[in-house]
């Protein structure tokens, strides 16, 4: 690295944006990963830019954007839906070398800890947060074995599945096609939900329409039940110890 120039900070882009392209190139991945690519999978400007430093930060594609033979393994671990984890976890040791050295212990640290280690990368401020919060999301996808303290953090992404992502994949959708479906406070306008639905927080609104009619079987209720959770933390957030 040149002496004058910044360090790479570490991904702190959105992880459901995150996993989007990573469901992108499992389907086609170009020889270089250009912005008309980006554009094709439709991410705005400020996406696009924190996707490419994300890629080079964790050595998946080089400084010309060539996809490099770890974005390859990762990339064909999803598609034949094996092995994902274990190379997440060999990605995740090999940038991030100071959370699994041997003066720190993910398996035992605090959240104030762990910000240490961030704040020493670079990262401030909201995009402190930003980069930890991907970094959990990503070690929970790996299986990572975290401290109890960082696992129970679910305001800063741990917890938050599948119904979250949908929530969020969804909201995105609406401003993007056209004829965009009634928002709660539409539909309470209507008559068609409830005007105490409609004072809620849209993710916390959207969560409850995804229960099902009382009695029924309900497979992810354990799923949703930590995704609930996880937005009431994000909507309504407590003072950090």
């Amino acid at each position: 690295m040149d002496a004058g120039r910044k360090p790479r900070l570490p991904p702190y882009v959105s992880y459901s944006t995150w996993q989007k392209l990573v469901e992108g190139l499992a389907g086609f991945a170009p020889d270089v990963i250009d912005d008309s690519y980006y554009r094709e999978l439709r991410f705005s400007g400020s996406d696009i830019k924190k996707l490419r430093t994300s890629l080079r930060y964790l050595g998946l594609v080089d400084e010309k954007n060539v996809p490099c033979e770890r974005l390859k393994g990762l990339l064909q671990a999803v598609r034949v839906g094996k092995g994902k984890e274990g190379v997440l976890r060999e990605i995740l040791h090999q940038t991030y070398p100071t959370l699994f050295g041997a003066d720190f212990n993910l398996k035992t640290t605090t959240l104030g800890a762990l910000s240490g280690r961030f704040e020493e990368m670079g990262a401030k401020g909201v995009v402190l947060r930003q980069c930890i919060s991907f970094f959990l999301h990503m070690g929970a996808e790996a299986q990572l074995d975290l401290s109890p303290h960082l696992a129970g953090r679910s305001r800063l992404g741990i917890g938050r599945k599948g119904v979250v992502i949908k929530a969020r994949e969804k909201k995105r959708e609406r401003k993007e096609e056209p004829g965009p479906e009634p928002s709660v406070r539409q539909e309470a306008a209507s008559g068609s939900v409830s005007p105490e639905l409609a004072k809620l927080h849209p993710a916390i609104a959207g969560l409850l329409r995804e229960v099902p009619e009382a009695g029924s079987r309900w497979a992810q209720k354990a799923q949703w039940k930590k995704a609930f959770e996880a937005t009431l933390d994000l909507v309504y957030p407590s003072e950090v110890d």
